[in-house]
Parts: structure tokens; sequence; C-alpha cells
């Protein structure tokens, strides 16, 4: 098994939840506080974490939609991930 595979595939899920919405609040406390081994991944996951939480409104309890500029770079990684994905 590929760890960092396997963490890559994770991330990507968030990162689809995050696009449409469907992501709950204990996965957002849990995706908050995760630390990825991997440098590249941990770094997205920081990155990723902290757009969520600077958008208008955020608060754990309930979901704050994305501004478009934050919007295209999750896209952007979410198409990268998927590309190294095995």
């Amino acid at each position: 098994m590929d760890i960092t595979n396997e963490a890559r595939k994770h991330l990507l899920r968030f990162l689809k939840k995050v696009l449409d919405g469907s992501y709950t609040r204990n996965e957002m406390e849990n995706f908050s506080i995760l630390r990825y081994q991997n440098d590249d991944l941990e770094q997205i996951r920081e990155e990723v974490s902290k757009m969520i939480l600077q958008a208008p409104g955020a608060d754990f309890s309930k979901k704050s939609p994305l501004g478009e500029d934050d919007r295209a770079l999750v896209e952007e990684l979410a198409c990268e991930l998927e590309k190294r994905c095995t």
C-alpha cells in the first residue's frame, strides 16, 4: 500500500466536499487538526483550512461559501491531486 497515495486520496475527497459544500462540522474539525507527514499535502491542508475559516461568516457550526478566487484555487488543487493519484 502506498501511504502517500492514500493520503492524497484522503485530501482529495475532502477538497471535493469543500467544493460541493457536503462536509460536516465534524469533518471540518478533524481536517483542521489533522497533520499530513508529506510537506506538500500538509501545505495544501493548511491553506484550505485558512480559506474556510477566513470565509465571510466562518464558523465551525456552519459552512461558509468560499470566494471565487478561493474556489478556483481549491478546484485547481483538487485537479492536480487527482492527476497524481494512482
